[in-house]
């Protein structure tokens, strides 16, 4: 696999034998079996440490630039390999129009989180749970990495972690933030998990997880608080609509109680500088250059995956070319105070396009 300069791939089966998971379902690319780890420039002077979680059947390798991305702004990141596509199974009778289990996602969820015998359908043991898998992660990568789990309990120690994720991922990523204390979350293009029919907006209604607001499953432990989430999708345009997602992750910021205004930035001015962005965590883009090739997940695979993600032309100034459109979206939501003002001038609208 080619990655970008600054990273690297660990087996991840390698940091703890008892580990079972590899790929899943028909047509996926070559299993990898790898998390990919990236150092920032300066190393030496991290900012801290971001974890991202891949989307439905993907893998870090799939997400090297969002990966790189976190890097090239300071801080040490890890791209986790973890059975990607779990936490919604056997959850369809919880979108008919009368729900039968209202539920399903998060006792599915907290499986894949803990690897927990909460029944559910899910059959991910401890060894191969998101906690576990990437406090082996750390604590093999060594020093600094390994700085973040608790030397003596071998937890890692969420509080100064930043958790990231894009769809599915981000359902993940977002359902830790509400059972651990994390320094932020950054959610592309979810959370998804929806109850329910369709409504007639267009919009879904979110599951009840994702109102959960500083409760926990885990004994001991208290949820992020809500101004430190974070979340960017792209939400189509009249040429390209919208991909169905938009209509899950949309209400779900909303739900986990994501600190509005939402704001749409559509301009290379306003993309080019980190700024614009000021005060903000709903946000959302058109994606004014072309991204993608393949219809199929054009734009929801926009805002995160090494296929679709747009760059700025090469004609670009002030060191912004060649790097993804979103280099000054991602710079915001790692730096910016999670308490700071909004921006007054915020367009206030994310409404995903038919």
């Amino acid at each position: 696999m080619q990655l970008p300069t600054n990273c690297t791939a660990l087996t991840a089966t390698a940091t703890d034998p008892a580990m079972k998971w590899f790929c899943q379902g028909a047509g996926v690319r070559a299993c990898t079996n790898a998390h990919i780890a990236c150092t920032p420039p300066a190393p030496s002077s991290s900012k801290g440490l971001v974890v991202f979680l891949p989307g439905t059947y993907l893998q870090p390798v799939d997400y090297s630039q969002i990966i790189s991305e976190f890097a090239y702004h300071g801080y040490h990141s890890l791209g986790l390999f973890y059975p990607s596509a779990e936490g919604q199974n056997g959850c369809g009778a919880s979108r008919v129009p009368s729900p039968t289990d209202l539920n399903c996602t998060a006792t599915e969820r907290f499986k894949v989180l803990t690897g927990a015998t909460n029944g559910g359908r899910t059959n991910v043991t401890w060894p191969d749970s998101i906690i576990n898998r990437v406090a082996k992660a750390l604590v093999h990568l060594g020093e600094p990495w390994s700085s973040h789990v608790h030397a003596a309990t071998g937890e890692v120690q969420w509080s100064g972690v930043i958790i990231a994720g894009h769809s599915n991922g981000a359902d993940h990523a977002g359902f830790l933030s509400k059972n651990f204390n994390v320094s932020r979350a950054m959610l592309f293009a979810g959370p998804n998990d929806n109850i329910g029919p369709r409504g007639t907006d267009h919009y879904y209604e979110p599951a009840p997880w994702l109102f959960r607001n500083w409760t926990s499953s885990v004994p001991g432990q208290r949820a992020t608080p809500p101004e430190r989430l974070f979340g960017f999708g792209v939400c189509g345009s009249a040429q390209h609509p919208a991909d169905d997602e938009c209509w899950h992750w949309h209400p779900g910021w909303a739900a986990m109680g994501m600190t509005s205004p939402w704001h749409r930035a559509d301009s290379l001015a306003a993309l080019s500088d980190a700024r614009s962005f000021a005060g903000l965590h709903r946000l959302c883009s058109s994606a004014p250059l072309p991204h993608g090739s393949s219809p199929d997940g054009y734009n929801h695979m926009a805002s995160a995956a090494d296929c679709c993600m747009p760059h700025f032309p090469a004609n670009s100034t002030g060191g912004l070319a060649g790097r993804t459109l979103w280099t000054n979206v991602v710079l915001h939501m790692l730096d910016d105070p999670v308490n700071a003002p909004p921006n007054a001038n915020a367009t206030n609208s994310c409404a995903c396009v038919l």
